[in-house]
C-alpha cells in the first residue's frame, strides 16, 4: 500500500511538471519560456521543464552572387543535451529585403543554407491600351511602360526607334490609368494629375502648344481640379477627356467635328470644360459617348453611318442625350462605353450589348439606333477597336465579332471572313480573361496566367511596328500572327537589388530569421542583418 502510495505520488507530481510546462503557453518571437504549438500535449513527450533558446551562432557572410549563412545546432544547447536530444530539430530561416516582409527560403535539419537570392519575377498588367502604332501598359504597382513606334515621341523616349519590348515610362508619381491614342499617350496619376507625351499638332497634349513631347508633360488642367478617369481612346483619336471627382468633364484636342463637344468646331490646346457632368467618356475617331450619373447615354460629334443612335447622320457640337431604341423603347441605365471608328458600344445594368452605326462593309450596315446584341452570357466589359468588337462575359470568356482585318484574325477564330454576330475567340485558350483592349488591327487579352515568368497578357493580330510587344522581329513572314504570344516578359527584382542571370543580387540591409522546432515546441527566433 505505501509503495502504491508513492507511485501515485509520483504520478501526479509528473502530471503537475506537465501541466506547468503547457501552461506558459505559446510564445510570440523573442520572448522567454517553452513554446508549445499543439492543442494536447503529446504523447509520449519525455522533456522535462527546459527552455528552449534561441539559435546561437547565426552568422550571415555576403558574397558577390549569394549569401552564406550557417548557425549551431540546437542539439548542443542545455535543454537538449539534458535530455539527450541529438536529432529531430527542425531549422526555419526565412529571409526579408529592406521595407519588406520575410519570406521562408529554407526549412530542413541542416545548420546552414546558401541563399543565391531572389529569383526574377515578370511584371504583371492591370491594363493595356493600344494606339494606332504603340501600346501602353500599367502594372499592378502602377509603372507604366511601353512599346512599338515611336516616330513621334509616343513611348517618351527621345530616340524613334521600334521597340519589339515593354520599356519603362519615367513619371512623377505612381499611375492608376493609362490611354494610348493616335501617336499620342496620357497617364493618369495617383494625386489625380494627367500627364500626355507624343504628337501634339491638334493639341491633344492640352499643354497650350502644339508641338510634340517626347517625355511626359502636365496635361494644362485647372489648378483646382482632381481628375478620377480618363477617356477610353479609340486607336485613331486625336482627342482626349479627363473627368474630375465632381463629375465634370474636360476637353482637348481636334475638333473639326464637333467631338469635344463644347459648342465650336474649333481645336484646343488646353482643356476646355463640357457642359453637364458624366460618370465616364469614351472617345472614338470622331465622335464622343459619355454616361452621366444616372446611366443615361450621352453624344456628340459626327454622326455618319449612324454612329450616334440617334436614327439620324446629323452630329452635334455639344451633349445629346440618347434615350430611346429603335422600336421606341426607352434605353436602359448603362454602365459601360466604348466608340470605335464609326460605331458605338454600350453595356447595360444587366449586362446586356448595345451597339449602333457600322463596323465594317457587310457587318453591322449603317445601323442608326441602339439594338441588342446576341450572347450567350452576361458581358462585364468590353473594347472597341476600328472595325473589330469585343465582349468579356461573366464566365470569363472572350466573345468578338465584326472584322477579322484580313490576316490579323483579331476574332480568333483562324479565318479572314468578317462575323455580324458574336463568336467565341479561341486566342486564350481555356485561359479566364480578365481585360480586353484592341488596337489598330491587333487585340490584347490580360488573363489570370500565374506564372511568374511571364507576363500575364497574350497578344495577336498586326506586329509591323512591334505594338504587340513580344519581343520578336516582325519579318514580312511573321508580322501577322493568326496564334496568340505572351508579351515579353519585364523581368523584376525587389527594391534595392539588381538583376544577376535568372536572380536579383542581396541587397545590404537584407535581415535574416532563424528558429527551430523540436517535437511541437518551436523556439524564440534569432536575427542577424547583412
Amino acid at each position: 500500500m505505501k509503495s502504491t502510495g508513492r507511485r501515485s505520488f509520483r504520478r501526479a507530481k509528473a502530471l503537475l511538471s506537465v501541466l506547468a510546462l503547457l501552461s506558459l503557453g505559446v510564445g510570440a518571437g523573442g520572448s522567454t519560456g517553452a513554446y508549445f504549438t499543439a492543442a494536447n500535449s503529446i504523447k509520449g513527450n519525455a522533456l522535462s521543464s527546459a527552455t528552449l533558446s534561441s539559435p546561437e551562432g547565426l552568422s550571415v557572410v555576403g558574397g558577390n552572387n549569394s549569401d552564406s549563412i550557417s548557425w549551431s545546432s540546437a542539439t548542443n544547447q542545455s535543454w537538449a543535451v539534458s535530455n539527450n536530444v541529438s536529432s529531430g530539430v527542425t531549422y526555419t530561416l526565412s529571409r526579408a529585403y529592406p521595407n519588406q516582409g520575410y519570406e521562408t527560403v529554407y526549412s530542413g535539419s541542416g545548420t546552414s543554407y546558401t541563399d543565391p537570392g531572389a529569383q526574377q519575377t515578370a511584371l504583371k498588367y492591370k491594363q493595356v491600351s493600344s494606339g494606332f502604332t504603340h501600346t501602353l501598359g500599367l502594372t499592378e504597382d502602377g509603372r507604366v511602360y511601353s512599346w512599338g513606334s515611336n516616330n513621334a515621341g509616343q513611348r517618351a523616349y527621345e530616340d524613334t526607334v521600334k521597340y519589339s519590348f515593354p520599356t519603362k515610362v519615367t513619371l512623377p508619381g505612381t499611375a492608376v490609368q493609362v490611354e494610348a491614342g493616335y501617336e499620342f499617350s496620357l497617364a493618369l496619376l495617383q494625386d489625380g494629375t494627367v500627364y500626355a507625351w507624343g504628337r501634339n499638332d491638334y493639341g491633344q497634349l492640352g499643354d497650350g502648344t502644339l508641338t510634340l513631347k517626347k517625355t511626359p508633360t502636365k496635361v494644362n488642367l485647372p489648378s483646382n481640379v482632381v481628375i478620377s478617369s480618363l477617356s477610353h481612346l479609340a486607336p485613331r483619336s486625336f482627342d482626349a477627356f479627363a473627368v474630375t471627382t465632381a463629375g465634370d468633364v474636360y476637353a482637348w484636342g481636334r475638333n473639326g467635328r464637333g467631338q469635344l463637344g463644347i459648342g465650336s468646331g474649333v481645336d484646343q490646346n488646353i482643356p476646355v470644360k463640357v457642359s453637364g457632368t458624366y460618370k465616364s467618356v469614351a472617345a472614338g475617331d470622331l465622335h464622343t459617348l459619355a454616361i452621366d450619373n444616372y446611366g443615361d447615354l450621352w453624344v456628340w460629334g459626327y454622326g455618319k453611318d449612324g454612329r450616334l443612335g440617334d436614327g439620324a447622320t446629323n452630329g452635334y457640337d455639344r451633349p445629346t442625350r440618347i434615350s430611346r431604341d429603335k422600336d421606341g423603347s426607352w434605353l436602359p441605365p448603362f454602365t459601360d462605353i466604348r466608340a470605335g471608328l464609326a460605331f458605338s458600344l454600350a453595356v447595360d445594368n444587366s449586362g446586356r450589348v448595345w451597339i449602333t452605326g457600322s463596323m465594317f462593309d457587310d457587318v453591322t450596315p449603317g445601323r442608326g439606333y441602339f439594338e441588342q446584341l446576341s450572347l450567350p452570357a452576361p458581358a462585364v466589359a468590353i473594347a472597341a477597336g476600328q472595325h473589330t468588337a469585343c465582349a468579356i462575359l461573366n464566365n470569363q470568356q472572350l466573345w468578338c465579332w465584326g472584322s477579322n482585318e484580313g490576316t490579323s484574325s483579331l476574332l480568333g477564330d483562324g479565318t479572314q471572313q468578317t462575323q455580324r454576330y458574336p463568336i467565341r475567340n479561341q486566342m486564350t485558350g481555356n485561359l479566364p480573361v480578365q481585360s480586353v483592349t484592341i488596337g489598330f488591327y491587333n487585340v490584347f487579352a490580360i488573363t489570370t496566367q500565374q506564372d511568374s515568368a511571364k507576363s500575364n497578357v497574350l497578344a495577336w493580330g498586326l506586329d509591323d511596328d512591334y505594338q504587340r510587344g513580344t519581343g520578336q522581329d516582325p519579318t514580312p513572314s511573321n508580322s501577322t500572327k493568326q496564334y496568340a504570344e505572351w508579351v515579353y516578359p519585364t523581368l523584376v527584382c525587389p527594391s534595392g537589388s539588381s538583376r544577376r542571370g535568372s536572380y536579383c543580387t542581396i541587397p545590404s540591409g537584407t535581415t535574416y530569421s532563424l528558429k527551430y522546432s523540436y517535437l511541437g515546441w518551436t523556439s524564440p527566433v534569432s536575427t542577424q542583418t547583412k
